[in-house]
């Protein structure tokens, strides 16, 4: 009995001492980067004690039981408990929750929205993800991460522009890019180019890579008209939102320095391959002026080359260099810095940072340098008065180099023999490798345009807004924000006077100069006025009401000068001539007054419909005409929170939208106009310009104007399925969608008794239709190791439906001979031309004497630009401190022509000219046609290969399409961040390091031999697809840091 009793006295003791009170204090970090969270809701489970955190993370609890569970919740972190334990310190770390942080995103006039409700599709990428790959370009960063976006970057030179389509173009003529919007305020995203992309082509970048990828919080692409709706007329191709950082996105610490570096290596991602079987010279035999391949086969004995200067002759082994051009290329690096400088507190916030960005490229002394700098605010003045504004002011410079086939180096270096060393020639100035010694009489040499020639880009930048907002009750908001882009581009082109002795077999390449100056400066003004009510109309259902009034203007102010014969070798002035200067300019000024009503309902928190409407006062339209409304519907149904689902479905929505909205005319349509008259002989540099000795010489434009025209209208319809299985370890996004196009605003030919041989009007359809899918999954999700996996699938059908009656194509650029075409019944895009006749089984049909392909006496369509699909997969995995992560990047189908290919057939580089050893050959799987219309297998040989590759196969363009597939590893990246426990007590809140890589490894077709299919010599225009000797594109790697204080 004593026992039993002394045992029931030691458990109420324990018990009791179990139950004793005590005071508990710790604090709560992030599990991802250590820091400090304020706002965290502390709970003693079972009871209504609770406490949050403060902005150091620290709580204290007094008075509670010893056996107690604490609760810590947040609105972004996954809930976590935790029993007390022995001790008086509980320390936690909370994890983010990426459903409850993708819940609310930003949307059309920086409206922020629960996801769930929208019904359409959207998709939102973090700084985080943004920023792995640490590349300059935020656009470029997107790449491969979103369904239904083809982002393609124009070529591997520095400070080159990124072009954004969503769903296919919608435009014949007009723009096809998304509008970028940087916190509410649309900007400036264009490019001009020199004017003539064959020739002198030259990627100064579009606007949009000017915002630092470091400043962005997140990026919202708003891919649909219907998502895009409220910006009305530059609405019709989709939206990106990019939302920056402010001080309010703390999470509650008061301050926070962030300073950040990476350091990048670039080198060529791909060059074409070579034949080296063969060397300098023609039809086999030696010729040292040669910029053809074409001469004896390669046998390794010494001989001279090049010319003999005085007694003096150099001489080498004849024999192939394999990596010759791959030596001529620089190794790229690209050094970036970062600081930033936040802060917050209950009713103020700020956000200031600096960037600088050094690049030097591949291509040989080319560089570019962006310095930027930052600062934004918010304030709130009263308990209903709020404000906010940011200013960014940005400046880059770039050394770029000239592309295509005139004065550009590597249009040289691809005409260089396939034994004469590049590095050889690098020392311009040698009196063997000057404009009188240089070895070829049909080239220039590469490192003289590099060292006497350039083309240099200065641009200043200031973007900024200001928002002031009152709230009079609880549930109305009433906000002005005013915002502003002006941008000053300042470029100079030199192409040096080159005096070549008469005597000299390189006469021919002499060349008078030409030195000119532009001056591009756009400015553009945005103010909205918005007023926001929302309120619960019953316990069941809730109505938002937004109503705005948008004012834009847009100023564009283009000067450029020129002079075409220099009178003193380099010496760069526009009075250095004995011509007056060519001058001209461009002006214009657009405005759209707007004004915008959103009304949203909500019953039960899973049913939703949205309702927008926009009408635009247009300057560019006919008065009286100018007033168009664009009104749009969306619904979504949340049937997982309707209806009570099975265990394993997490999440599910259906949604539907359906919107109308316009692409707006350009300025100066609607009447006539005067242009300056030229006078030419077609002679290179003899163009006259007017006024000239005081005659004025205006003439009439060959475009009567038209004072009828409308805005293009994109009619959408969507459709979604969204859902999550197994506690969204699963979770699939899919969309389909319609998209009519209509009154294509088209140049098309009228009879010239007019006086007139164009007209601008309103006519044609282009469709698209296409499906988008979104894929994430979570194999493995451990306490210390998680592998996540998304996948994205785009397909675009893209069709002219009809154009102009009694028109069936329009062009839209190229060259003769290979032309591209918006027709009737194929996709925008399309390239027409003539190509080698070939039979109904598809083989060549050739002349039966010469053995030779004959030409189809008919231009026809060869593929087009548009690929059969696209898409991506990603995996990132993470274990502790450690994050793997790696893209890649696919399109299916689609074509692009290949000069390259053309030249180096031309020049006898190209490995197919080896064929049959260069000895008489029949053009395999060729036929005859036979007087009886029959065809027979032809057995008659080409006798001269050089002249099959010359004169037949590199003139025909159409046979040097190419198919436009591949596989990229767009990105990978690994990161450790170093424990926190580190950094206990210290100024130091976190340190992660890391390597990463853009665009490492490249896979296309068997045929594609020469180039990266994504480069275009057309910039981000709609004239896409050709690869006219451009930078070759670059892959780049390195090491970064990053430091949180």
């Amino acid at each position: 009995m004593k026992k039993l009793l002394l045992t029931v006295l030691l458990l109420m003791t324990g018990y009791s001492l179990l139950l004793a009170q005590k005071n508990i204090s710790g604090k709560v970090t992030d599990k991802k980067d250590g820091a400090p969270i304020a706002g965290v809701s502390v709970t003693v489970k079972g009871t209504a004690l609770v406490v949050q955190t403060n902005a150091q993370g620290e709580f204290t609890l007094t008075g509670i039981a010893g056996n107690s569970t604490l609760v810590f919740t947040n609105v972004s972190y996954k809930t976590l408990e935790t029993k007390v334990g022995t001790g008086n310190t509980v320390n936690v770390m909370l994890e983010e929750d990426s459903k409850q942080l993708s819940e609310v995103v930003v949307t059309a006039n920086a409206i922020k929205r629960e996801a769930k409700s929208l019904g359409y599709a959207i998709s939102t990428i973090s700084n985080a993800e943004l920023t792995k790959g640490k590349d300059r370009s935020v656009l470029n960063s997107l790449q491969g991460k979103v369904a239904g976006v083809q982002i393609s970057s124009s070529s591997g030179g520095v400070g080159s522009s990124t072009r954004v389509v969503f769903r296919g173009g919608t435009s014949i003529t007009g723009n096809n890019q998304a509008l970028i919007v940087v916190d509410g305020i649309p900007i400036d995203n264009s490019q001009t180019d020199a004017g003539d992309n064959l020739n002198n082509q030259v990627d100064a970048g579009n606007r949009g890579n000017d915002i630092n990828p470091e400043d962005v919080e997140s990026v919202t692409l708003l891919k649909g008209p219907a998502a895009a709706a409220l910006y009305g007329t530059r609405a019709a191709n989709g939206a990106i939102i990019i939302t920056t950082k402010t001080g309010k996105s703390l999470k509650g610490k008061k301050t926070e320095i962030i300073v950040s570096s990476s350091y990048n290596l670039e080198s060529i991602l791909k060059l074409p391959d070579y034949q080296n079987e063969y060397g300098q010279g023609g039809q086999g035999a030696p010729d040292s002026r040669e910029n053809f391949s074409w001469g004896p086969r390669f046998d390794g004995s010494m001989r001279p080359w090049g010319q003999q200067i005085g007694d003096s002759q150099r001489v080498k082994p004849y024999v192939g260099l394999k990596n010759n051009v791959k030596e001529f290329f620089d190794i790229g690096r690209t050094m970036t810095n970062n600081v930033s400088f936040a802060q917050n507190n209950e009713k103020n916030s700020y956000f200031l940072s600096f960037n600088n960005i050094d690049q030097k490229g591949i291509m040989p002394g080319t560089e570019y340098r962006r310095n930027s700098v930052k600062l934004s605010g918010t304030a709130d003045l009263t308990d209903k008065l709020y404000s906010s504004a940011s200013i960014n002011y940005i400046r880059s410079k770039g050394d770029l180099s000239i592309q295509g086939q005139g004065n550009s180096p590597y249009d040289q270096v691809l005409q260089t023999p396939r034994d004469i060393s590049l590095l050889e020639l690098k020392d311009y100035k040698n009196k063997f490798n000057d404009l009188n010694g240089y070895y070829g009489a049909y080239t220039v040499n590469p490192w003289y345009y590099l060292g006497e020639d350039s083309y240099t880009s200065v641009v200043d930048r200031i973007l900024g807004n200001v928002q002031l907002g009152y709230k009079p009750v609880k549930w109305i908001d009433i906000s002005l924000r005013v915002g502003s882009d002006v941008s000053n581009d300042k470029r100079i082109q030199i192409e040096s006077k080159r005096v070549i002795d008469p005597n000299s077999q390189n006469f021919a390449r002499k060349f008078d100069g030409h030195y000119a100056e532009t001056g591009i400066n756009i400015r553009e003004f945005t103010s909205d006025l918005i007023a926001t009510a929302k309120r619960d109309l019953t316990q069941d259902l809730s109505l938002s009401v937004l109503l705005g009034h948008n004012i834009r203007q847009r100023n564009v102010d283009i000067q450029f000068s020129e002079i075409n014969s220099l009178t003193i070798p380099f010496y760069y002035n526009l009075a250095n001539s004995a011509q007056p200067p060519r001058s001209t300019n461009f002006n214009s000024i657009r405005r759209l007054y707007g004004v915008y009503s959103d009304v949203n309902l909500s019953f039960r928190n899973y049913l939703f419909l949205g309702i927008t409407g926009r009408n635009d006062w247009s300057s560019t339209l006919p008065k009286g005409k100018n007033n168009f409304f664009y009104p749009s519907v969306n619904t979504s149904f949340v049937f997982s929170e309707a209806f009570k689902m099975p265990a394993f479905i997490s999440y599910g929505k259906i949604r539907a939208s359906a919107a109308q909205v316009g692409n707006d005319a350009a300025p100066y349509l609607l009447e006539s106009v005067f242009i300056t008259g030229t006078v030419g002989d077609g002679q290179q540099n003899s163009q006259v310009d007017f006024p000239l000795n005081g005659v004025p010489g205006f003439t009439q434009s060959n475009i009567i104007g038209n004072p009828e025209i409308k805005p293009e209208i994109t009619t959408s319809y969507e459709l979604g399925l969204e859902f999550g299985l197994f506690n969204n370890r699963i979770s699939f996004e899919g969309t389909v969608y319609s998209n009519r196009s209509k009154d294509q605003i088209i140049t098309v030919p009228i009879a010239a008794t007019s006086g007139y041989t164009t007209q601008t009007l309103n006519a044609g359809l282009i469709t698209n239709k296409g499906v988008e899918v979104l894929l994430r999954g979570t194999p493995v999700r451990a306490k210390s190791f998680t592998w996540d996996v998304t996948a994205t699938f785009t397909k675009n059908n893209n069709k002219v439906v009809e154009l102009f009656p009694g028109t069936e194509q329009l062009g839209l650029g190229g060259f003769s001979g290979g032309t591209l075409v918006a027709q009737v019944g194929q996709p925008y895009g399309s390239f027409f031309g003539a190509s080698f006749l070939r039979s109904p089984d598809g083989n060549i049909v050739v002349d039966a004497t010469t053995g030779y392909p004959v030409i189809d006496p008919q231009a026809k369509i060869h593929g087009n630009v548009q690929p059969d699909f696209l898409a991506g997969l990603n995996n990132s995995f993470s274990y502790k401190g450690f994050s793997l992560s790696f893209l890649f990047d696919a399109r299916k189908g689609g074509v692009f022509y290949s000069r390259t290919r053309s030249l180096q057939e031309f020049l006898g580089t190209d490995p197919r000219t080896l064929y049959n050893n260069r000895q008489a050959f029949v053009v395999p799987g060729s036929v005859v046609l036979m007087p009886d219309g029959k065809y027979a297998v032809n057995t008659t040989p080409v006798q001269n290969a050089e002249n099959y590759w010359t004169t037949v196969s590199s003139t025909t363009a159409m046979e040097h399409l190419i198919d436009a597939s591949f596989i990229k590893l767009r990105e990978a990246s690994l990161t450790y961040r170093l424990p926190a426990s580190l950094f206990r007590n210290k100024s130091i809140k976190g340190i992660t390091v890391g390597f990463s890589g853009r665009n490492l490894w490249l896979w296309t077709p068997k045929e594609n031999t020469y180039s990266d299919p994504e480069t275009s010599s057309f910039g981000t225009g709609n004239v896409q697809g050709y690869e006219y000797g451009t930078v070759p594109s670059m892959r780049n790697y390195g090491v970064n840091v990053r430091l949180t204080f």
